[in-house]
């Protein structure tokens, strides 16, 4: 099995395959979405939203976009 991504300390736990070797928590941060996510608006906020019922919300951080955990379903 493949290393997890680390971003920010948070361990991402994602596969090369855009699979989880275990789901994700509200807070970790991804470089990119999950394989046929899609984009939603949800309470008025534009956030993307994983086949598995994970949303995310893009973020920039130091010129670089992330996807942050924000709701899991």
């Amino acid at each position: 099995m493949e290393e997890p991504v680390v971003k920010n300390g948070n361990q991402s736990n994602e596969l090369p395959d855009g699979r989880y070797s275990v789901r994700p928590q509200a807070g970790d941060r991804f470089e990119q979405l999950p394989r046929e996510s899609r984009e939603v608006i949800k309470d008025g906020r534009k956030l993307f939203v994983s086949p598995n019922g994970v949303y995310y919300k893009e973020i920039k951080e130091e010129g670089t976009t992330l996807y942050e955990v924000v709701d899991i379903k």
